[in-house]
């Protein structure tokens, strides 16, 4: 049986939530030991998973095609496994 959308929603908005309370009390604990104003070491983080995500993204969508692309020929017989 599939989960409900309520039941979905609740899971994301805990997950959220424990998400944020860790990375506040990351960016907190950086900012303590590093002398640097807090919002600045969230802005520096922010920039950097920016950063960070369109890189992974970008070699995830080219796995994808990889992948379609290998399926692809694969069901048309060109390559045997």
């Amino acid at each position: 049986m599939l989960p409900t959308f309520e039941a979905v929603a609740d899971t994301s908005g805990r997950v959220a939530s424990w998400l944020g309370g860790h990375a506040r009390a990351l960016v907190g604990l950086a900012a303590h030991h590093t002398g640097v104003p807090a919002v600045i070491v969230a802005a520096a983080a922010l920039v950097i998973g920016l950063r960070v995500l369109r890189k992974v993204s970008s070699f995830f969508v080219e796995l994808g095609l990889a992948v379609l692309l290998l399926a692809a020929l694969s069901e048309l017989g060109v390559i045997t496994w």
